[in-house]
């Protein structure tokens, strides 16, 4: 998983990575927590966790940028504004990222 490889690599350069589930087998409930511990662990996440149904619905105003997934977006540590907001894993994303963290390359 791109994401978490370029987490784990550049934490210590600052970088913040967020999971959130909202996947819930039913509308208006919450992904049980069976559900997931099998994703953590499944995908080997060492960043933290989320979930929340109604992120959904927060996300509503974001839903822009693309319907392709995973949705991704990029926040400003300071201001929390989103720089960037996306989805699928396009290179624009590893490039901002890399910007952002004063560095010519994320390394994986």
């Amino acid at each position: 998983m791109r994401a978490e490889e370029i987490y784990k690599a550049n934490k210590d350069k600052g970088l913040q990575l967020l999971y959130i589930i909202s996947e819930p087998k039913q509308k208006d409930q919450l992904p049980s927590w069976e559900y997931m511990a099998n994703y953590v662990a499944d995908k080997g996440l060492t960043c933290p966790v989320l979930r929340d149904y109604k992120f959904a619905q927060t996300y509503g105003a974001m839903k822009h940028a693309s319907t392709a997934l995973p949705h991704q977006y990029i926040l400003d540590g300071q201001t929390m504004e989103i720089v960037m907001a996306t989805g699928g894993v396009p290179q624009e994303v590893e490039d901002k990222l890399a910007e952002m963290l004063g560095v010519s390359q994320l390394t994986p």
